[in-house]
């Protein structure tokens, strides 16, 4: 297991603040599995166009798979899906009970609601696990729910598997670059 966020460097005001947040994060069970994701994916209003983006090839953001009322056509979606693009699913703290109270304890904690993505693949030996190396400009906690995934940070490489849970300093790069098999990797932006 990584040590979470002991290896990267924190400000130093910041640190108990954002160890509360991934010990939160941590004890927290989220339990999807690969078909439950699937399922949900299929509730058709859930999904307007902007909350699903696949990474293609070229890394960049695709979301052609968009009916003309923009709600997502699973079937499109999901063909993308079966090749191992990796989609991003938006804004998902309300999309089960599970997340619905992890909102809610993540928001005892910050004083705020909380923006959190899925990314979700099955897998791929070919395609971009991720966007190349990039930077946010606030913390990210990193939690694995099913897959095992390699990230690049800054110049460390660590392995993610469920139930482990890193964070992502403001301004620091970041990747996945291996993602072989099924996954769903959840990631919460701690920006206040």
């Amino acid at each position: 297991m990584n040590s979470d966020i002991e290896f990267l460097p924190f400000p130093e005001q910041d640190l108990g603040y954002l160890k509360r947040i991934a010990d939160v994060v941590r004890a927290h069970e989220v339990n999807i599995s690969e078909d439950r994701i699937l399922d949900l994916m299929q509730i058709k209003h859930r999904w307007p166009k902007g909350s699903v983006e696949v990474i293609n090839q070229l890394a960049r953001s695709s979301d052609r798979f968009y009916c003309s009322d923009n709600f997502l056509i699973f079937n499109e979606w999901k063909k993308l899906y079966d090749l191992g693009f990796t989609s991003i699913l938006c804004n998902v703290l309300d999309l089960t009970k599970e997340l619905r109270d992890l909102d809610e304890k993540m928001l005892a904690v910050k004083g705020s609601y909380t923006n959190a993505n899925l990314y979700i693949s099955a897998g791929t030996q070919e395609h971009r696990p991720s966007f190349p190396l990039h930077t946010h400009d606030y913390h990210v906690v990193v939690k694995g729910l099913y897959g095992q995934t390699v990230w690049q940070v800054e110049d460390k490489i660590l392995t993610l598997n469920p139930g482990e849970v890193f964070m992502i300093p403001v301004e620091t790069p970041h990747a996945v670059i291996n993602s072989p098999s099924p996954r769903l990797t959840l990631t919460l932006n701690v920006s206040g």
